[in-house]
């Protein structure tokens, strides 16, 4: 079922009435050129047709079809590969689907077989859709596949943006002498995304390639399988893992219309057999090259701004017409955008778990790191410690942040038993660590990285006993109070059951104390663009100042979540400049870049779009992005307060 409109523009729409701001998109010349197919009543493909059994209205003017062609210009191809495993998300998890050592053979296998279907004077160019999404190999000759070793696809199984992905992709710029294919192979679920699926399908409308969605319908019902088994039998239950997943966005029907609205389809499976990308595209390409396409010169109406095109067939009434509903014109804008800034990771080799609290004492906290990490039954390495004793009688100190540590490996592991030892460990320093006499400094720190620990594995509930106990010995503590905020707020994104007015209420009253004030209005307005009130979202951010704040990630929220709020409201030119903020404050960070991508296309400014969307596919896959750890809360701070404990118990 293919129909595009490509020609002088990427087209727009597939609505009954344009919107009040049309996007308008670059024009190199006055001819237009439109795909159609055209389906009998059995849904075969209708053949022979000539000019004359075609009428075309151009913004209701009927224009002169000039002349009526087999679609035998090249195609470049572009296809998405989605690389995420939505059942992992932990250290150490139990089960995954992607094998990373077989995964990349895998896709090379299913490159080759795709680039084997299409003609030399084609391209093809493979895109992976992960936590980031990765241009792996840019458009380049079919027959540079033949030879290929497996392409690099660098990390796979993380969280998913295939909305990005997909968004990025069909911002791909179409030469006027090329028609350009997008296939998407995914599960079609999408965790840590910038854009909502809606957005998807509006970028669909303004997008002059063809979507093709291949749904993996295997690899769905096994993520279903795997999550209620790890949870039944293994004790991993969501959302008790170390990354968080912001969102469970089932995205099949949106990414379905956003493909048909291209002119393209889903592709599910058919009787037994799920399509790969070379099934799938070897019937797109079928249905591709039988189709036609339509040349005219716009006549009798303006040149620039929307139009609104109409496609029928009158002399076969039984037949039904597929093609785009429409296109812009505007004048090229040059791309811009911010470099990105690469990070790396390093990991320290593990150690026995023997010398850990030797390497503890001669204050080597990497070494500690590594030798944790590399502990397989954490339980039982916290239950040893406990029956055991302090290993540093002189300094109880020591012992109360080093549990913190043990804590840290316990909360993050995928074991449930481990996790329960780590809480019951917290549960009874926070009794130890009191002073006789009143609360005090070291008390309040340590109950602090605990909230923070608990905050950063998003464990609203388990928290909840030791939240009480941190009220009730310091009830006026600023970051505590916030911390009950965000703990209500993460229970609501978990459970929409547990409601969102807990969480606003005690947002408000972490708003009384200064010190958290800004933080408490960021993230009380993002809860409040959440459940659909920008404008008390925008009232609250244009509320703080940020100007002198030295906490960069909350800067980048505070712009970030600007330019969310002012796009709803249709501030366009606004939110383009909040997030050019964020990204002066976080360059490279893919939520900010695709808020602005998105921004730029809803203006007009195709081509600024297309540049943002280049610096999207072609970002380093270890590139780092605030949002990311948004809900980990004061987890940002652990760091800082485990050194701050260490050095109070030496």
């Amino acid at each position: 079922m293919m129909a595009c409109a490509v020609g002088t523009t990427a087209v727009v729409a597939d609505q009954s009435s344009p919107p009040p701001q049309r996007p308008a998109f670059r024009s190199a010349t006055d001819v237009v050129f439109v795909d159609v197919a055209v389906r009998g009543e059995l849904g075969t493909l209708v053949t022979g047709l000539t000019p004359a059994d075609f009428v075309l209205t151009d913004n209701g003017v009927r224009q002169k079809i000039e002349s009526v062609d087999a679609t035998d210009l090249p195609i470049d191809l572009t296809l998405v590969a989605d690389v995420s495993d939505d059942a992992s998300g932990s250290v150490g998890r139990p089960i995954a689907r992607l094998d990373p050592k077989n995964f990349p053979a895998q896709i090379e296998s299913e490159l080759q077989r795709t680039a084997a279907l299409l003609r030399p004077q084609d391209r093809l160019r493979l895109f992976a859709s992960d936590t980031y999404g990765v241009e792996v190999l840019p458009f380049q000759p079919a027959s540079a596949f033949a030879t290929e070793t497996p392409a690099y696809l660098g990390p796979v199984g993380g969280m998913s943006s295939i909305h990005d992905a997909i968004a990025a992709a069909l911002l791909q710029p179409v030469p006027l002498d090329r028609r350009h294919i997008v296939l998407a192979r995914t599960k079609a679920i999408d965790t840590v995304s910038a854009l909502e699926a809606p957005a998807v399908v509006d970028i669909a409308r303004q997008s002059a390639a063809m979507l093709h969605i291949v749904l993996m319908e295997a690899a769905n019902n096994d993520a279903a399988e795997i999550r209620r088994f790890q949870c039944d039998n293994a004790g991993f239950c969501e959302p008790s893992r170390r990354f968080w997943m912001p969102f469970r966005r089932t995205s099949e029907v949106p990414l379905e219309q956003a493909a048909r609205i291209t002119g393209g389809s889903l592709h599910v499976a058919g009787g037994f057999t799920e399509p790969t990308f070379s099934i799938a595209f070897r019937k797109v390409l079928d249905d591709f090259r039988r189709s036609y396409v339509l040349r005219y010169t716009p006549q009798g109406i303006a040149r620039d701004g929307w139009h609104d095109i109409e496609v029928t067939a009158p002399r076969s009434p039984k037949s039904v017409v597929y093609a785009r509903r429409g296109y812009a014109v505007e004048p090229a804008i040059a791309p811009a955008g911010p470099a990105t800034v690469p990070t790396t990771t390093t990991r320290t080799p593990s150690v026995d778990v023997r010398s850990i609290g030797a390497a503890y004492e001669r204050g080597e906290y990497s070494v500690v790191a590594a030798g944790l990490l590399a502990v397989t039954d954490p339980a039982r390495l916290i239950r040893e410690f406990v029956a055991a004793g302090n290993p540093w009688p002189g300094t109880p100190r020591r012992e109360a942040a080093f549990v913190l540590d043990l804590a840290a490996m316990g909360i993050f592991s995928h074991r449930e038993d481990a996790r329960t030892e780590a809480l019951k460990l917290l549960a009874s320093h926070q009794l130890l660590v009191r002073h006789p006499l009143e609360p005090d400094p070291y008390e309040r720190d340590w109950i602090f990285g605990g909230l923070a620990l608990l905050q950063g594995a998003i464990r609203p509930d388990a928290a909840a006993p030791f939240l009480a106990n941190a009220l009730k010995r310091f009830p006026d503590e600023p970051r505590f109070l916030l911390a009950d905020a965000i703990f209500a707020d993460q229970k609501n994104r978990i459970d929409a059951r547990a409601g969102a007015g807990l969480a606003i209420a005690r947002y408000e009253k972490a708003l009384a104390r200064v010190e958290v004030a800004a933080e408490a209005r960021i993230r009380l307005a993002a809860l409040y663009l959440r459940i659909g009130d920008p404008s008390q979202a925008l009232s609250l951010l244009d509320g703080t100042d940020m100007t002198r704040s030295t906490d960069r990630p909350l800067r980048f929220f505070h712009q970030l979540f600007r330019g969310q709020a002012l796009v709803a409201g249709k501030s366009l030119d606004a939110a383009a400049a909040a997030y050019d903020a964020a990204l002066a404050i976080w360059p490279g960070a893919q939520s900010a870049r695709v808020g602005l991508m998105n921004t730029r296309l809803r203006l007009g400014d195709r081509a600024a779009a297309e540049g943002v969307a280049e610096q999207v596919q072609t970002a380093p896959a270890d590139a780092s992005d605030p949002w990311w750890r948004y809900w980990y809360g004061d987890y940002r701070f652990f760091d800082a307060a485990m050194a701050r404990l260490r050095e109070m118990g030496r």
